[in-house]
């Protein structure tokens, strides 16, 4: 119905132009915002049953430039599909929700949320599945609604991503409060012995949000026109990892204390965004503390257009390596929005730099965050065409 009525204010907007300006013109124009600001699946209902399909499509291309490459080349560009989503999500019950959410990467499918979700009041509900653990907010916000093409390099090493487990969720206007038990960070699709899991794992987080309704903090973005909206979030995360039994080998050591905060505010026609990260690790070959901090800022220049800049911190641990070096990194960019106040279709390019050695550093590679293994600095020019349905 959604994309009927999206077909339809857009045959009326072309219309109307083509005979001049006029209010049935803008009438349709509204039409046509408010619903492609909504629609992002088709829906079907039947009684207290409901299936929503949908998903979005990630076209990039990189090119990265270092003197300090493993092969010796100073270039590395080409194109990627970074991300191909497609899932289901209902309900079953007017009490009893589900998701069922894969991604394909080299041609080969993964599951990542599959959850099912009891409503116990109207303000609390228990999840129990995979699903992304309440810890960053910048893993709480869609891949497919980021500011810049690629969630920060720094977040890639603190965040917890997806794990397995039971999650409670209380929430009023104002608050809300997440707490699970789950298998530890990181720990997505992992059977009962697996050597990844931690023995127990705990992840809580509460948001106060001051201004604004929660849905607007579904993104980063301030549209134009849009209401004023503010939020403050906060989480901790324990897990210990070693003592149980596993298939395979025995389960490394690895014990985890963390903790981070954000603010997160949203005016009309910009959005702001700040972030503390902090991390205490053992792993068995020594303990380490490390600390991140993000700041990014966007501004609409005109109803479709974003401009965008962010920096972000890893600040390494020194008994790491003698060598380690802290990682610094500065994006910068804009994103086109097919149509005002919606990710539906969107293309996104921007310059990322980072600061620093990263064959010294506990980062690591990761082709998602266009950073690659190299002794020296280096520079990614990204650009990403996206699709939701």
């Amino acid at each position: 119905m959604h994309r009927i009525v999206t077909t339809v204010g857009l045959v009326g907007l072309l219309a109307g132009s083509a005979l001049g300006s006029n209010d049935d013109t803008r009438s349709y124009e509204s039409l046509l915002r408010a619903d492609a600001a909504e629609y992002d699946s088709l829906s079907i209902a039947q009684g207290e049953t409901s299936l929503t399909i949908g998903g979005y499509i990630q076209t990039r291309y990189v090119a990265s430039f270092s003197d300090g490459f493993d092969g010796g080349e100073d270039t590395i560009n080409g194109f990627t599909q970074s991300r191909i989503r497609l899932g289901v999500k209902g309900k079953v019950s007017d009490k009893i929700s589900y998701a069922l959410g894969t991604g394909f990467a080299g041609g080969t499918g993964v599951a990542l949320d599959t959850f099912v979700t009891y409503e116990l009041t109207d303000n609390a509900s228990l999840r129990v599945g995979q699903f992304n653990l309440g810890y960053t907010r910048e893993q709480d916000v869609s891949a497919s609604r980021q500011v810049a093409v690629e969630r920060s390099v720094t977040h890639s090493f603190f965040t917890a991503d997806r794990s397995q487990g039971v999650e409670f969720t209380w929430q009023n206007d104002d608050v809300r409060v997440r707490g699970s038990i789950n298998d530890g960070i990181k720990a997505l699709n992992t059977p009962v012995a697996s050597t990844a899991d931690a023995d127990i794992a705990l992840t809580g987080r509460v948001e106060w949000k001051t201004e604004g309704s929660w849905s607007q903090f579904k993104d980063y973005q301030g549209w134009r026109g849009g209401e004023h909206g503010l939020m403050f979030g906060a989480a901790a995360h324990y897990q210990s990892t070693g003592d149980t039994g596993a298939t395979g080998g025995a389960t490394a050591t690895d014990d985890v204390f963390g903790l981070t905060a954000d603010v997160s505010a949203e005016f009309n026609g910009a959005g702001l965004m700040a972030a503390w990260y902090f991390q205490d690790r053992d792993t068995g070959m020594g303990s380490f503390v490390e600390h991140g901090l993000q700041l990014q800022g966007s501004a609409f220049v005109n109803d479709t257009t974003e401009l965008f800049a962010r920096w972000d911190a890893l600040f390494v641990d020194g008994d790491r390596s003698p060598t380690a070096d802290d990682l610094h990194t500065l994006t910068a960019g804009a994103t086109f929005f097919m149509t005002p106040e919606s990710h539906a279709a969107k293309v996104t390019v921007d310059v990322q730099y980072v600061l620093g050695d990263l064959n010294d550093s506990p980062l690591g590679t990761n082709d998602k965050r266009s950073i690659f293994a190299s002794s020296d600095s280096q520079v990614a020019l990204r650009g990403q065409v996206q699709i939701r349905f």
